[in-house]
């Protein structure tokens, strides 16, 4: 085999093997996120006012999809709400508006118990 051939060869077979172990990392990372992001939310007590991004086309609610895994819909401030998205679509303002909402709980059974079959 040619020395230039070899040296293609190995320097393609290394980069390959660290592609699909950097692969491996990013799974095994999502998922760790994931699992602290879902014991965050666990604990979490909702803030009293939230913030939601509306798109002023529809008038729906739109979620901005996050290292959790799922859509996020209430934020903590207008900032959070319009920097949810990376690449800084929320921050058309011509597109989306930030509604402000109030969080309220109503009690519906104080002494919730299992459903038996």
């Amino acid at each position: 085999m040619d020395i230039r051939k070899l040296k293609k060869h190995l320097e393609d077979t290394t980069v390959e093997k660290l592609k699909k172990e950097w692969e491996k990392f990013d799974e095994w990372r999502d998922v760790g996120h994931k699992i602290i992001d879902d014991d965050k939310k666990l604990n979490e007590i909702k803030p009293e006012i939230v913030y939601r991004i509306i798109d002023k086309d529809s008038g729906n609610a739109i979620g901005s999809y996050s290292r959790a895994n799922r859509d996020e819909y209430d934020f903590k401030s207008i900032r959070e709400a319009r920097g949810a998205n990376c690449h800084g679509a929320f921050e058309d303002k011509e597109k989306y508006k930030i509604a402000k909402y109030k969080i309220t709980y109503t009690l519906i059974e104080d002494d919730c118990k299992e459903l038996s079959n």
